[in-house]
């Protein structure tokens, strides 16, 4: 399983843009978002598709990169893989 930090606290979910939509709208690819974040590209990949979501530390650093609040990141549905 490819899926780094599977703790996340769902009550920290609200309204937000997609961490797809985030990334592509600061010109980041998902390589280079993962090389910054020291991850593999298949979890970010799992992020983006709600295959599991980051860990408090991952999510920090992402909005962190992001320049955004944690709280801004919205995570797909692990079930339907929509928001």
């Amino acid at each position: 399983d490819r899926c780094h930090g599977r703790v996340y606290d769902p009550g920290m979910e609200i309204p937000a843009l997609s961490l797809r939509e985030l990334r592509r709208e600061r010109g980041m690819t998902r390589a280079y978002v993962a090389r910054k974040l020291h991850l593999d590209e298949g979890t970010l990949y799992g992020w983006e598709h709600g295959r599991c979501k980051p860990n408090g530390v991952n999510l920090l650093k992402l909005a962190d990169l992001l320049e955004v609040e944690p709280r801004a990141i919205a995570f797909p549905d692990r079930k339907s893989g929509h928001e």
